[in-house]
């Protein structure tokens, strides 16, 4: 699931971004300096292309608060 965004500036907040996917892969890139960062690749459920996110922007589905 990826996490819904946060209140931005004095107005409203954003709307949620939640989204449902499945990880297909998980790995490490090197950043700049040269730490690996971890990411995962997401096959989001409406979508046909998988996307890279940072595994700190997803979460898994059983840690959802409702």
């Amino acid at each position: 699931m990826h996490k819904p965004a946060l209140k931005m500036g004095v107005g409203e907040p954003l709307p949620d971004r939640v989204k449902k996917g499945t990880v297909v892969e998980a790995f490490y890139k090197t950043n700049r300096r040269g730490a690996k960062m971890p990411y995962v690749r997401v096959q989001w459920d409406k979508s046909a292309v998988a996307e890279v996110l940072m595994t700190q922007r997803v979460t898994p589905l059983s840690d959802q608060t409702d």
